[in-house]
């Protein structure tokens, strides 16, 4: 996650000037902040999923996602645009990461006892985890690469109007 969003953050002015579009720097920018908080944020949900504590998982789930329309809709409604609904949704995980992280800390591993690891137990992990994570990795690449060719093919704009319409598809249908 941090290879990730260093790259953004790094290759910023490289992936702006390819595509020829200078107002996507700050997106960019805002985009890493976005990708670690997010996996933050899926770590504390799992961790506290993991300790058997769904009411505390969903709680802080619920909290993230009420205050990420809230803010989102709020810094937009303050004329911030799009790098306002980003502001919200980054504010959001900001809220959902320091009372879910302290909730954790709080409850979680001051309360744990730890054991002794059987032998073979990280070759037995790494042995089941490895295909799971190129399945994972296959299946979020397919997921998304509809929006990476419309954007290529049409640009940022393209892309905005698709995942507006493709959301709202999947709203009405599930």
């Amino acid at each position: 996650i941090g290879v990730v969003a260093s790259i953004f953050m790094l290759s910023q002015d490289l992936i702006v000037t390819s595509i020829g579009e200078p107002g996507l720097s700050p997106f960019l920018l805002l985009g890493s902040v976005f990708i670690v908080l997010s996996t933050i944020q899926i770590f504390i949900r799992f961790t506290l999923q993991g300790f058997e504590n769904i009411k505390a998982a969903s709680a802080v789930t619920a909290l993230h996602k009420i205050s990420q329309f809230g803010f989102a809709v709020g810094f937009v409604l303050l004329s911030y645009g799009a790098m306002g609904a980003l502001m919200g949704y980054i504010t959001s995980l900001i809220l959902g990461v320091i009372v879910g992280g302290g909730y954790l800390i709080q409850f979680g591993y001051r309360n744990f006892e730890t054991s002794q690891i059987e032998s073979g137990l990280r070759r037995r992990i790494a042995k089941y985890s490895i295909p799971i994570a190129i399945t994972q990795s296959a299946h979020t690449i397919d997921h998304h690469l509809d929006k990476i060719l419309v954007g290529f093919f049409v640009g940022p704009s393209g892309v905005a109007f698709y995942t507006i319409g493709k959301q709202v598809v999947q709203t009405v249908v599930t």
